[in-house]
């Protein structure tokens, strides 16, 4: 279960190569971004009535908190024998920081200009949607190992019984003959 959730992980992470969002105004795409260009940031190209003009845009800081959420899981979950409660923290760290991500890109869009439209894409939703499977499964991690330590350290019922009076060797009740030595078992 620990690889499916290392390999989940991965596949989060993979995901911000994929398109997250897209910028159009008034109809027009303006530029696609990946999860990664949310978290370096990016030159943006634009042509107006022939004329180019650039536009860096600066590293988003909720891109880079979603990121850094998931490659702590993935450490945790790799390198800890413990990690997957904490993992689990930081897989909710990610789901909510991409959640948020989200509303603020949207408020920004609106906030630049009018007919700004922004379409999240499917990398968005994949590492969403992956980053809340692998809290899932870090979850079930821990309910695993829940039950196997309570398995292992639940103590052994003894059996209440009564003693051979001739060797001392306990017996069970409703013993008649005593196993170790043959002898009869008197009631007590």
């Amino acid at each position: 279960m620990k690889g499916v959730s290392i390999v989940g992980h991965l596949l989060v992470l993979c995901c911000f190569l994929l398109p997250f969002l897209t910028v159009s105004c008034q109809g027009q795409k303006i530029s696609t971004l990946s999860g990664l260009d949310l978290v370096v940031g990016k030159t943006i190209k634009q042509e107006n009535f022939g004329q180019t003009t650039e536009r860096k845009s600066k590293p988003e800081p909720l891109a880079i908190a979603a990121a850094v959420c998931m490659v702590t899981a993935l450490a945790l979950v790799s390198l800890s024998r413990s990690g997957a409660v904490t993992a689990i923290l930081a897989n909710i760290g990610g789901v909510v920081t991409l959640l948020l991500l989200k509303s603020k890109i949207i408020e920004d869009a609106a906030r630049e200009a009018s007919g700004m439209v922004v379409t999240f894409e499917s990398g968005f939703f994949l590492a969403l949607g992956g980053a809340i499977l692998c809290a899932v499964i870090n979850g079930s991690i821990v309910a695993q190992k829940g039950k196997e330590q309570s398995r292992v350290s639940a103590p052994e019922k003894t059996v209440e019984g009564r003693y051979c009076g001739s060797c001392g060797n306990q017996v069970p009740p409703g013993t008649t003959f005593c196993e170790r030595c043959g002898s009869k078992i008197r009631n007590a």
